[in-house]
């Protein structure tokens, strides 16, 4: 039997021994449950956010900074699996892409969905023949082929740009498959000088 401090000990270490182990904090159980979906549902986006700024770190690109000023757009279009627009173009927004993806979810993690699907959007893009995962690649020529790709690794478009990272996903079903479907809106502004 635990006393009540080897008890609060252990419970503490967990979120710990999922981070080592490579489950990160969104799937780390809260004293032998599941982490309350209110919680999850805010660590995804930041998740998703450092997974895109990590491939940017990778090409020598600087990262964005998560926002929720699109929540609704991505929202919507995670749930209706599609890649989101940009609702209303704000005073100095200069480009903006919207990606979606859904990837089948682990047992243990979504964060393995997530990594998987930024993944794709910038390394398994393009033209693969029967095994294309962008369905706006339909042929190797097709305008959608390396679209995600050329989002998350764009460049700033004009000098000081600022990039804003919206993200958000749901949890779904495809194919029989218990799946995470992640919406992005990646926006350009220009900075005042």
């Amino acid at each position: 039997m635990l006393t009540r401090l080897q008890h609060l000990s252990v419970r503490a270490s967990i979120p710990l021994l999922a981070a080592t182990v490579g489950l990160g904090a969104a799937t780390a159980p809260a004293y032998g449950r599941a982490m309350p979906r209110h919680r999850v549902a805010a660590a995804v986006p930041r998740l998703v956010v450092s997974q895109i700024n990590g491939v940017r770190g990778q090409f020598r690109l600087g990262g964005g900074q998560l926002t929720a000023r699109y929540d609704a757009a991505v929202r919507a279009a995670a749930v209706g699996h599609r890649d989101p627009n940009l609702p209303v173009p704000g005073r100095g927004t200069i480009a903006e892409y919207g990606l979606w993806g859904i990837e089948a979810e682990s047992t243990l993690a979504t964060n393995t969905a997530v990594e998987g699907i930024v993944r794709r959007w910038v390394f398994f893009d393009g033209w693969r023949g029967a095994d294309t995962w962008n369905v706006d690649c339909s042929r190797p020529s097709a305008p959608g082929c390396n679209g995600h790709r050329r989002a998350v690794l764009s460049a700033p478009p004009v000098p000081h740009a600022t990039l804003s990272i919206d993200a958000a996903y749901t949890r779904t079903v495809r194919r029989g498959v218990p799946s995470v479907s992640v919406a992005v809106l990646m926006v350009w502004t220009k900075n005042r000088a």
